[in-house]
């Protein structure tokens, strides 16, 4: 058991159950709240205003329920009812000691007295025998002060939890688990542990004769520092009532020190000051695993927050890196995120999406070991799609080809004897030079060239890299068909330069 604290992670906790003194650590944070006092002072809370309002609101609301009854706050005021005790009729003596304007069958009303100026009005005289179901509290009136009595005969410090809290693995289960989709498979809580910690909260008021009036209500952390409204409403610290269960037991000198420690940075805050009320606020703490399962896998998702403010954590795809509440599994046993898993068009098999590519003819998602990349349009194409080109003997897009040829033959450009590539393929083929006119044009992986003269054409189509010959084919200048000549015959054609 914990006294809790804001900030989740790293929370040393205090530890209640001590018989001895005073704990080193409450001394600490002692002397830290009398150090600080001072500079408090100068950012008090203002007087009065609807904080002051609110914090009666709340405290009316959280006694009822810390008594028996129910309540709940509208309209910055609180509706409750008490029910009536069990009385033995066998034992004289036991009477029904409510006040006259608990007795009634519907839920009393409680506003907020205020006077002209917008300040807690002065309480009414009496007790309330003749008060109706409509009715004003301050924090003097009558109704406060019963609610006082009342609270003290449960002893130092009232137990109580926030009334939203999830209080079981059921329900972090039934909050959890909807959030995820597991294509396949399934997500369950396969553990969750519920821990006790506890905020400490004190609710005081001015000295009497005081105006204008003050009521507040001051809650520390394990470091005894304030936590103010916009960490106690998601804690559910806001509407809290009576704990569920056997609480911890809690050693009366350490709830002397948290009550020390909360009235002294109170009073700092807010100026003088009498408490009234105390309570223990015990807030669960869950932690525990979720268990993804597949036939062929299964992957594991921690968490670890408040119960009340806790949310399904995302899982982190160990392939992507993406975090997502999308989960699923390939063919060959995977788990990745589900927005990253794709299924091949061509097989049928579920894979990651990034080695799937998408083909240039087809439109269709396919295995990298599918597609071919064109030479001309340079895009991925399905390899049963591809078309041989007729002249360099490429395989090719379907749209890169027409009539047999491919775009790059059909796109013969001349070629000037500056042309770079002219002078590297004569330089290795010195019989080429004999060939008055060229043409050339080339793919990512060739070259294709025609040469010609008065009656002839010859065909080349070299290996971009290497120069390495693919085909070497003869024509006529008036048809336009080619006869492929034997490769061993080429290099006679050709008179490739012999390297050194």
């Amino acid at each position: 058991m914990r006294i809790g604290q804001a900030k989740p992670a790293d929370c040393p906790g205090i530890r209640m159950g001590d018989p001895r003194g005073r704990p080193a650590h409450l001394q600490t944070l002692w002397n830290y709240a009398l150090a600080t006092s001072l500079d408090a002072k100068s950012t008090q809370t203002p007087l009065g205003g609807q904080e002051d309002r609110e914090a009666l609101s709340r405290f009316a609301a959280w006694a009822f329920r810390a008594l028996g009854g129910t309540a709940h706050r509208a309209n910055s005021g609180v509706e409750a009812m008490l029910p009536a005790p069990r009385l033995d009729v066998r034992r004289s003596g036991e009477v029904d000691d409510r006040p006259t304007w608990l007795r009634l069958d519907a839920p009393v009303r409680l506003g907020i007295g205020l006077d002209t100026d917008g300040e807690f009005a002065e309480p009414s005289q009496g007790h309330g025998d003749s008060i109706p179901a409509d009715q004003t509290i301050t924090p003097r009136s009558p109704q406060v002060e019963w609610l006082i009595d009342r609270l003290h005969l449960l002893g130092a410090a009232v137990h109580s939890a926030p009334t939203r809290q999830p209080a079981s693995a059921g329900e972090i289960a039934e909050r959890l688990l909807p959030t995820y989709r597991v294509d396949g498979g399934r997500i369950r809580l396969s553990g969750c542990s519920l821990e006790d910690r506890a905020f400490f909260r004190i609710f005081a008021r001015s000295p009497a004769g005081t105006r204008p009036q003050r009521f507040v209500e001051w809650t520390i952390d394990a470091d005894g520092r304030r936590v103010d409204d916009q960490v106690a409403a998601p804690l559910g610290l806001d509407e809290i009532g009576p704990v569920q269960g056997r609480p911890s037991e809690v050693a009366a000198s350490a709830l002397a020190d948290l009550s020390h420690l909360a009235e002294q940075g109170a009073t700092a805050a807010c100026g003088p000051l009498e408490t009234i009320a105390a309570t223990l606020v015990w807030c669960k703490w869950a932690s525990g695993r979720l268990r993804i399962e597949f036939p062929q896998a299964c992957a594991e998702i921690r968490f670890s927050d408040w119960a009340a403010t806790l949310e399904a954590p995302a899982f982190v795809c160990p392939e992507t890196g993406r975090k997502t509440h999308h989960i699923g599994v390939t063919d060959d046993g995977r788990i990745a995120a589900g927005e990253e898993i794709a299924t091949c068009q061509e097989t049928s098999r579920r894979t990651l999406r990034r080695e799937l590519s998408q083909c240039s003819a087809s439109g269709l998602l396919a295995l990298a070991e599918l597609l071919a990349t064109c030479p001309i349009t340079e895009r991925p194409v399905l390899k049963r799609l591809l078309a041989t080109c007729g002249v360099c003997g490429e395989q090719v897009s379907p749209a890169a080809i027409r009539d047999g040829q491919c775009l790059a033959c059909r796109s013969l450009a001349v070629a000037l004897p500056s042309d770079p590539r002219i002078a590297r393929v004569l330089g290795e083929f010195p019989a080429l030079d004999g060939w008055r006119k060229w043409r050339i044009s080339e793919t990512a992986n060739r070259y294709v060239l025609v040469g010609s003269s008065l009656l002839k054409r010859l065909l080349v189509v070299l290996d971009r890299m290497t120069l390495e010959p693919r085909r070497v084919a003869t024509g006529g200048r008036l048809n336009r068909a080619w006869t492929t000549i034997p490769p061993e015959q080429w290099a006679l054609e050709l008179g490739r330069q012999e390297s050194a």
